[in-house]
């Protein structure tokens, strides 16, 4: 690791590496992965800023977080592929009676898109990953925030892959998790204390069906387990 950072000028320069060979990684087994299974999929990635790291430690109370360098997978219907970055600031600006008319809208045709498509694709990253030297996948029970929501209703998968000791979040969720993760976050974790109050009947309400959806689907979430596949 220290022959590896030594070739580097600037902190983010390490990230910024590892962002790149893990998107080559994910985005070419991804396109396969949706031919074969016939389903949609919008992708994003990014760097956290020094200012958002320092407030995320701070607020976590951590000297060390492994989400700096991110990728986001969202599962959907071939009909609702798009940019995501475009779809993100349209969920942010919905009023609440246009927001539950959206995520109703998407919860009911996320039903072509099944939960277990999202283990499955983790499941095919760390097949995939064995012929890879560099890489390193570390997939965390815990993490499953689809089995183990949060408290507030947050669903998604979390993964993490190492490529030369460096740590890339890889997020995999469905359309419907999406649009709640991203309205929930402005409404709520972002927002100030009046806000939240006027958010969250609706934001509980919401949380409240996708928990549903998962008891309903329960036989066809896999378990993980608390596993870790090294690649080397």
């Amino acid at each position: 690791m220290s022959d590896t950072r030594g070739n580097f000028d600037n902190f983010f320069d390490y990230y910024n590496m590892a962002l790149e060979e893990v998107k080559i990684f994910v985005f070419e087994n991804l396109i396969y992965f949706r031919e074969i299974n016939n389903i949609g999929c919008m992708s994003s990635y990014r760097i956290k800023s020094l200012d958002s790291i320092k407030r995320k430690m701070e607020k976590k109370k951590t000297k060390s977080i492994c989400d700096i360098a991110g990728i986001r997978v969202v599962f959907c219907d071939k009909s609702d592929e798009g940019d995501l970055s475009v779809l993100d600031r349209k969920i942010h600006n919905l009023d609440k009676t246009g927001f539950i008319t959206k995520f109703e809208d998407t919860v009911d045709r996320t039903n072509n898109v099944g939960i277990d498509i999202i283990t499955d694709f983790c499941d095919y990253l760390c097949e995939c990953a064995k012929k890879e030297r560099d890489l390193e996948i570390i997939i965390d029970e815990k993490k499953n925030y689809i089995k183990y929501p949060k408290d507030t209703g947050y669903q998604s998968m979390h993964v993490i892959i190492m490529y030369k000791g460096i740590p890339v979040e890889l997020q995999i969720r469905n359309l419907a998790q999406h649009y709640f993760a991203e309205y929930e976050h402005e409404k709520r974790y972002k927002a100030d204390e009046n806000t939240r109050a006027e958010y969250n009947s609706v934001c509980d309400s919401c949380a409240q069906k996708l928990n549903d959806i998962v008891c309903e689907k329960t036989s066809k979430v896999k378990s993980l387990g608390e596993k870790i596949r090294k690649i080397g």
